[in-house]
């Protein structure tokens, strides 16, 4: 590990409250967003910087849907207007799951990071969640993808992995 490597720490996935409407839509409203704050674990972030990724959860895991990032803080970035409009447009379109977020910033109680390292992380998970749900609600830094995938590896497709992709991808910390 090289000294100057900034090690950053994900958070527990904490569920977006949401109101339903007609019983079936989810939609996320200003006092659901004031809620998602007073949660334990989110108000450990509220002060930090970094990224954050809106993904809803069904039984077999979750699925990212979109990647922002927080060069002043979570709290004044993640649910602005402009982003409850994002999540609340993945979630009526049809998409099924909870919400949840996922913050990633640094350790401990140190809160800033450069501002470029936020921007490549966020590059990073964006092009890492489109590999996932090709659906994904980002609308910058969706260009520029690698055109091509390792079978079994990264971006190869569905199915089984087999023994030499796995063993391939344990060498390369994939």
């Amino acid at each position: 590990m090289t000294p100057d490597l900034k090690i950053l720490t994900v958070s527990d996935a904490i569920p977006l409250p949401y109101t339903k409407e007609g019983g079936v839509k989810k939609r996320v409203r200003r006092k659901d967003a004031a809620e998602f704050w007073l949660q334990a674990k989110a108000e450990a972030v509220t002060k930090k910087q970094g990224c954050y990724v809106f993904a809803l959860k069904v039984a077999q895991g979750f699925t990212p849907w979109y990647v922002g990032k927080a060069t002043k803080s979570f709290r004044q970035e993640v649910l602005t207007d402009n982003k409850i409009n994002i999540y609340t447009d993945v979630m009526m379109s049809g998409a099924k799951g909870l919400p949840f977020l996922f913050f990633v910033h640094r350790q401990g109680s140190a809160a800033k990071i450069a501002k470029a390292i936020i921007d490549d992380l966020e590059t990073f998970l964006i092009h890492r969640a489109m590999d996932k749900n090709e659906m994904l609600a980002n609308i910058q830094k969706v260009r520029g993808r690698v055109g091509w995938g390792i079978r079994g590896v990264v971006r190869g497709g569905k199915g089984m992995r087999s023994k030499k992709a796995a063993a391939f991808s344990r060498l390369m910390g994939l």
